[in-house]
């Protein structure tokens, strides 16, 4: 029992610190592109020239030279 206790303690405390929030980037769209790879489509924004895979439709409506804000995962 006391096993069983401590592995879940351990297990708990891991997905605990695994947890990601999403924040909201905004900046100047630089480039756009459409990557393929493992079999998917995968788009991607450069803002403020750090890269950022978004949706289909966040990547249909950031066009270069906007201004735009897309939400991602930190």
């Amino acid at each position: 029992m006391k096993n069983l206790l401590l592995v879940l303690s351990v297990t708990l405390m891991t997905l605990s610190s695994c947890s990601r929030e999403e924040v909201e980037v905004c900046g100047t769209v630089q480039d756009d592109a459409i990557e393929y790879f493992g079999g998917n489509l995968h788009y991607t924004l450069t803002i403020d020239g750090r890269t950022h895979y978004v949706t289909s439709d966040e990547w249909a409506n950031g066009h270069i030279g906007d201004y735009y804000c897309v939400t991602v995962w930190d």
